[in-house]
Formats: structure tokens, C-alpha cells, sequence
């Protein structure tokens, strides 16, 4: 072969050769995420750095800045091109001594800070990353057999590896530092545990929402990671995937997440990794807690509303029946309160009310049912209490009422009160409605003959004064 034909062989080969610093760093930097390194100056170096190296050598016979004094030499059964160094050969052998050191940094810092499930793909780029750059360094020092340049073959093993863990990890498609980032964006907790029960995986959130969680759980065993939470490690061994709420102590006070679980299992059905999906759901427990307060208690008194107060009674009801007990209601009305909000206004009515309830829940017992039944009236249900039971009830209330001195301003406010009584029929089913039908009918009558009197209205639908 004649040095021209050599030549020109030569420069079918820079075509390669030229890009190759730029492109190894676009694919380091592309590889590894590392976009914000590509800068504007940047991206101009490495469209022009090339241009300049691939018409630099095309032209060296005419200049002496890639090569000098061209000929053939023969070294073992090998013909070769020899030539001495111009200047930008020596730019363009750092730029790839400089873009393979990149590499190897950007792959090795990947590796590193990947989760336990993504290290396997950054290892295989950090591995592809490191032959061509020993190889070149090798060629420079002249440690090549018979002076043969070495590293196109090195390359293409390079390219195979790479071409491997792209097209089998599908590592350009969703490389483990883009599923990271996936991880990190998402609101929810997330943490991947392997068949073997060992962390692979979690987000920021889960490290924040799970105390135990950090850095150095990934790779134990669940069971040690948390060893203090008892409801999740019943969750996570379960078969099947379920949604499970769980309350953890934090800083702020108890936090309330829901966890759901998610099997993940190849084509054949094997179960390949478990993914764990925790939500703060505290602010919605407590909106909800605050919900239903609103709805059962009477903002002002404290004791269930008129609505919650019948569901609470029905269910006690059936109870009652069930199990053959006996049971009273007692309605209890405020005498002359009208007179009291139009002498002293809402202030002394809020007030009288407030006051009078504080006094009822104080005097029964802690599993009688009290609420708000009307503007000045309230209902009672008393479980497991006769006729009798139910008037040493009145007795108290009717007495600690009436003794009562409410502070209002200068002066105290005095109530009394009228009770009507209707106490359970053992041989009836009477629903609650008409029970309380009842109730009214004699705290009416009870209002219109004597103020403070007591009426009870027996099963037989008759009214007897008591007191």
C-alpha cells in the first residue's frame, strides 16, 4: 500500500476519531442526567473542537499542526503510518483524555448515588467507561503490540457493552437516576422491597413520612428497618395487595398515613418486587374529626345535636331490647327562659344554657346519653333505669338546677326546670320517635299545671304527675 492510500484510509478512520471526545461526553452527560452541564459555551466547543480536528488531519500534508513528516514503517507483520506530533494532535489527545476522565467521573458519581436497585446499570456504564481510557493511556506510553493502535477494537468492545446495557437495561429510555427523579417529584411516599424483603428503594417522602427510613436501610431487611412498626410488616406480608392506615408519632404530634401496597410480578406471574405507597392523610383525618364533631356536638353546650343525639339513641335502643333491659327518656325544659333572654338578651341565654348543661353532664352518669333537643330544652336517655331509677335522676337534676347561680354581670341567674318522663314498656316496640312524642307531651303538661313539676306518661299513654 502506498503512503497516499494509507493516508486516505486515515482520514476515512478521523471521521470517527475527530467526534469522538464530543460525543463520549454528550453521552456521559446525557446518560447520567447531567444536562445542566451542558452550557451555550459548551455545546459550541463541541461542534466546532471536531470541525477543526477532522480538517486539521485532511489537510496535514500541507501544514504541521496534526502531522509532520508522513511515511510507512514496517513493525512485525505490520505496515503502519508513522508521523510526528504536531500541536493539535496534543489538543485534540487531551480533549479525549479529558472527556474519558469526565465519563469515568460522571458514571462513577452515578454509580454511586444510585439506590440499590439501579447500581447494576450505572455499573455497567461506569465499567464500558473505563476501557477505552486505560487503552488510550496504554497507546500513548507505547504499550501496544507491534505499535498497532489498539483502540479502535477497545471502542467497539465499549460500543457492545454500552449497546448491551442500553438495549437490554433500556438504561437511555429510563436510566435509575431518572427513576429517581420520578420518585423524588411524586407527593407520595414510595418504597421498593424485593422478594427477599429488603429495601431496594424509597424516596425523600417515605425518609420523611417513616422515621426508621434512611440511607443506610437500603439493602436490610424490612424486619429490622421497622422492627417499631408492627402494622406495616403485617401489610407488607400479606399476599395480596390491600390499603392500610397507620399511625406514626412525629414531631408535630401523631401523624395518621394510609399505606397501599402494590405487587409487582413479571409475565408469568411471579412476584418480582413490592411497591409501597404512603400518603399523609393526617390534615384529612383531622378535617374529618373536626367534620363530625361539628355535626354530633352543639357548638355552644358541648352535648350531642338533636340529629346525633337519635342516632345515638336508636342504636342504644336496640341494645336495650336485645338484652331485655329497662330504660327511661327524660325531657328536661327551662322555665321562664324566654323572660331571660328578653330581660338580659343572648348574652345571659348562651350563657344559662352553657352553664345548664355543664351541670346535667356532671349529674349523670358518664354512659347515659345527654344532647340538645331544642332552643331550651334537652333529652336524655337513661339505659338500664326503671321509673324509679329515673326520678332519684330527676330528684338531682331538678334540685342542682334550681340551687344553681349562674355570675352574670352584677347579679346571678336562677332557672328552674320541668321534666316529663316516659319510661320503657317491656311488651312494646315503640320506635324512638314516638317515644319522644311522648316525652314532649308531658314536659307540656307538666308546664302547664306547675312550673317545675315533673309528669311521666306511662305505657298506658296516661299521664302521672309525680312531683
Amino acid at each position: 500500500m502506498t503512503l497516499e492510500g494509507k493516508f486516505l484510509w486515515s482520514r476515512v478512520q478521523y471521521l470517527g476519531i475527530a467526534p469522538l471526545p464530543a460525543l463520549w461526553l454528550l453521552l456521559s452527560i446525557r446518560a447520567t442526567d447531567r444536562a445542566q452541564l451542558l452550557t451555550p459555551l459548551l455545546r459550541k466547543a463541541l461542534i466546532l473542537l471536531p470541525l477543526i480536528t477532522l480538517a486539521l488531519h485532511a489537510t496535514s500534508p500541507w501544514h504541521s499542526l496534526y502531522y509532520r513528516n508522513l511515511s510507512l514503517v514496517h513493525s512485525g507483520p505490520f505496515l503502519h503510518l508513522h508521523f510526528q506530533r504536531g500541536l493539535w494532535y496534543y489538543v485534540h489527545l487531551g480533549m479525549l483524555q479529558l472527556s474519558f476522565l469526565a465519563g469515568n467521573i460522571l458514571f462513577f458519581l452515578s454509580w454511586k448515588n444510585s439506590s440499590l436497585s439501579g447500581r447494576r446499570e450505572s455499573a455497567i456504564l461506569l465499567t464500558a467507561s473505563l476501557f477505552p481510557w486505560i487503552t488510550h493511556i496504554l497507546y500513548i506510553i507505547g504499550m501496544n503490540p507491534w505499535g498497532v493502535d489498539t483502540n479502535p477494537f477497545v471502542l467497539t468492545v465499549t460500543t457492545i457493552v454500552c449497546g448491551w446495557g442500553f438495549f437490554r437495561h433500556k438504561l437511555l429510555n429510563l436510566m435509575p437516576f431518572a427513576r429517581e427523579r420520578i420518585l423524588e417529584v411524586m407527593s407520595e411516599g414510595v418504597i421498593v422491597v424485593d422478594k427477599k424483603n429488603r429495601i431496594i428503594d424509597f424516596n425523600s417522602p417515605a425518609g420523611s413520612m417513616i422515621p426508621p427510613l434512611v440511607p443506610r436501610s437500603l439493602g436490610m431487611k424490612v424486619e429490622e428497618v421497622f422492627a417499631s412498626i408492627p402494622e406495616l410488616l403485617e401489610a407488607l406480608r400479606l399476599e395480596e395487595p390491600l390499603g392500610h392506615e397507620l399511625s406514626l408519632p412525629d414531631h408535630r404530634g401523631e401523624r395518621s398515613f394510609r399505606c397501599r401496597i402494590s405487587h409487582i410480578r413479571d409475565r408469568g406471574g411471579s412476584l418480582l418486587a413490592k411497591a409501597v405507597f404512603i400518603s399523609d392523610v393526617s390534615e384529612q383525618n383531622n378535617l374529618r374529626k373536626n367534620l363530625e364533631k361539628v355535626i354530633a356536638f352543639d357548638e355552644l353546650t358541648g352535648l350531642y345535636t338533636h340529629r346525633h343525639f337519635w342516632e345515638t339513641c336508636r342504636r342504644e335502643l336496640l341494645r336495650c331490647r336485645r338484652r331485655g333491659n329497662p330504660f327511661a327518656i327524660l325531657l328536661i325544659s327551662l322555665n321562664l327562659f324566654q323572660e331571660v333572654k328578653l330581660r338580659y338578651g343572648h348574652e345571659a341565654e348562651d350563657l344559662v344554657l352553657k352553664e345548664i348543661a355543664a351541670l346535667c353532664t356532671k349529674t349523670v352518669r358518664a354512659y347515659d346519653i345527654l344532647g340538645r333537643y331544642g332552643d331550651e330544652e334537652f333529652a336524655l336517655l337513661l339505659p338500664e333505669t326503671d321509673l324509679q331509677g329515673a326520678l332519684s335522676v330527676v330528684e338531682r337534676l331538678s334540685r342542682e338546677i334550681s340551687q344553681a347561680k349562674i355570675p352574670f354581670r352584677s347579679s346571678h341567674l336562677k332557672v328552674t326546670a320541668s321534666f316529663g318522663i316516659v319510661p320503657s314498656n317491656p311488651g312494646a316496640d315503640d320506635d324512638l320517635e314516638s317515644l319522644l312524642l311522648r316525652a314532649e307531651r308531658a314536659v307540656l303538661q307538666a308546664k302547664e299545671e306547675d312550673l317545675g313539676k315533673v309528669v311521666s306518661l306511662l305505657p298506658t299513654g296516661t299521664a302521672e304527675p309525680v312531683v
